[in-house]
């Protein structure tokens, strides 16, 4: 397997949809309404565009040949995407800002879990929602929330409310069996 290292340019269109394009890969564009499958969608055309150079024939463009090797007919490639963004969040404050959030909205039980990039419309810190009782520990997770790494916006990822929420909380205490002498 052979791979190949592109440099994408990646738009956030009015519409909100994402347009990726290369100067290494001349034809290439690609639109999705996400990042991910904006380079998805990258990924597989510049794959197309590779294959079509070779099925032809073609010599390749100069910005691709110092980066392309013979690839014989029935191999399989993989290809790299670099995507560049400012931290302005770091996964800490990411945490801080979801804890927060958390308990003006949902109390002092539920807090926020380690945090994970995650790329979607936008690139995230992805924390999972915990809901813990002190005398037991916890309980589980109820959901999950974004937080964005440019400006530290959250969003609800799933459920996609806080009465959603809610009702997963009341659906884990049904569901767990409690120490004999804890309430809720």
């Amino acid at each position: 397997m052979s791979e190949i290292f592109v440099k994408m340019n990646l738009d956030e269109l009015e519409n909100g949809d994402f347009l990726a394009t290369s100067d290494e890969v001349p034809g290439l564009v690609a639109q999705g309404r996400t990042i991910t499958e904006t380079l998805e969608i990258a990924q597989d055309v510049t794959r197309k565009i590779i294959e079509s150079y070779q099925e032809h024939g073609d010599e390749f463009p100069l910005s691709l040949r110092s980066k392309t090797i013979p690839i014989p007919e029935k191999a399989k490639i993989s290809f790299k995407i670099e995507v560049d963004s400012t931290f302005n969040i770091s996964a800490f404050v990411a945490r801080q800002k979801a804890n927060l959030y958390l308990l003006m909205h949902l109390g002092e039980l539920v807090s926020a879990g380690q945090p994970e990039l995650w790329m979607e419309k936008h690139i995230y810190w992805r924390l999972p929602i915990i809901y813990t009782l002190p005398s037991v520990g916890t309980l589980g997770t109820i959901g999950e929330l974004l937080v964005q790494i440019d400006n530290g916006n959250i969003e609800l990822k799933e459920p996609q409310s806080i009465k959603e929420i809610k009702n997963r909380v009341e659906n884990l205490l049904k569901n767990t069996s409690l120490p004999a002498g804890v309430q809720v």
